[in-house]
């Protein structure tokens, strides 16, 4: 049932850059081309964000940037009773950076982290390294579409939880020989001990995955489980993607696939020109992802200077105790964020309204009031669990 469709233009009134401004490293690999984290690209001055909102078994929000006859899928968030799903569109994100830089690939670090670890274990075993390489294409090419999503931030993120209680209800240990734990979902909720592991930047788990990847290939053991395991996202056990994220993470969309949600007609409405934010800090996507991870389509907090105490204002969500801690987390993490992207100035409040429209609306009050927008829609296209490589890099 559709509870929400909105389309309207983007904030920029002209072509405009939006970047990461994320680290970069050498390829372990010599040879081949740095890796650059996160991602940049132009979006057109007529470009338009789309959001869509489904309630079938769970509500499931859908965005999305049109320009000219393509839709390009960006991210999908499942409001899952135990967790919120955020699940990033590689192929969208990728034909989207596309339009500004078409000689630069996009693909997910979780994906560029294993590849490395097959090309380094290459060098020791030529026969190893074509009969990993083989097994890991049948299995994504077997399911392409599960290969196109990962979790928001990059599910890497989501595989280094360790356990000093090795019974702890809910989660079972996949892999005996290493001190990694996924969840199953069953009894506890991930999202209370989802960002409590993960403050790590995406260079630092980056070079975790690779040395875990290489690790499983030198040991040998279940090696077909950790291909299938490792080119998905990770998702609860009881959830299925229906065919429309399917489809969102397979390719690019044109108008017809929309046709049934917008009952044939385009309304497109305009927005005032706004200060916004282009370019996105490590720390800022970090508190953007935990953002995301509530479970509210709509929420608004204030801080009270010079403290920076804070308050909830309101929330929409439906089991706000459940998530009390991640609330508490990301409001508490957003007063260094916001006091960095703020200029200078006598205020008395600082008010954030995540709204219905996925903008983030910050306004600084006092003498003088100043007010910034972040479109999160954008910023889920720059997420720094993407990585972007020269287009002419060597496949697999």
């Amino acid at each position: 049932m559709l509870v929400y469709y909105s389309e309207t233009k983007c904030l920029n009134q002209d072509d405009t850059q939006y970047a990461s401004s994320g680290a970069s490293m050498s390829c372990l690999y010599n040879g081949f081309c740095d890796i650059v984290f996160g991602n940049k690209f132009v979006i057109p001055k007529d470009a338009t964000r789309i959001i869509i909102r489904e309630q079938n078994d769970y509500l499931i929000e859908r965005v999305f940037l049109r320009y000219g006859a393509f839709i390009y899928p960006i991210r999908t968030r499942i409001f899952h009773p135990s967790d919120v799903i955020v699940l990033t569109h590689v192929a969208g994100v990728n034909e989207l950076s596309k339009i500004s830089e078409p000689d630069k690939e996009v693909v997910f670090a979780r994906d560029e982290a294993l590849k490395e670890a097959i090309r380094c274990f290459w060098r020791d075993n030529d026969d190893a390294f074509y009969d990993i390489s083989d097994r890991y294409d049948m299995i994504t090419q077997g399911e392409t579409c599960m290969s196109c999503l990962d979790n928001q931030g990059s599910r890497m993120r989501n595989s280094f939880i360790s356990f000093t209680d090795n019974d702890a209800p809910g989660y079972i240990n996949l892999d005996s020989c290493y001190d990694t734990y996924l969840p199953v979902f069953s009894n506890v909720s991930f999202s209370k001990d989802f960002n409590a592991y993960n403050d790590g930047s995406m260079y630092v788990l980056f070079n975790c995955a690779f040395d875990h990847c290489l690790n499983m290939f030198k040991e040998n053991k279940n090696v077909d489980e950790f291909l299938y395991r490792w080119s998905k996202p990770v998702l609860p056990y009881d959830l299925s993607l229906d065919n429309f994220t399917l489809k969102c993470a397979y390719d690019i969309l044109d108008k017809s696939d929309l046709r049934a949600y917008r009952d044939g007609s385009i309304r497109v409405i305009n927005h005032s020109q706004v200060r916004q934010i282009t370019t996105f800090s490590p720390e800022l996507l970090d508190w953007i992802r935990r953002l995301l991870q509530l479970s509210a389509v709509q929420m608004c907090f204030r801080y009270i200077l010079p403290k920076w105490d804070y308050e909830l204002i309101y929330t929409d969500t439906s089991n706000q105790k459940q998530f009390d801690d991640l609330f508490t987390d990301v409001i508490q993490r957003g007063s260094n964020i916001i006091k960095r992207v703020l200029p200078s100035g006598k205020f008395t409040d600082v008010v954030i309204d995540k709204t219905p429209n996925d903008m983030l609306i910050i306004r600084a009050l006092g003498d003088n009031s100043y007010m910034l927008v972040v479109d999160l829609i954008i910023a889920s296209a720059l997420d720094d669990g993407f990585i972007r490589l020269d287009y002419s890099y060597r496949r697999l």
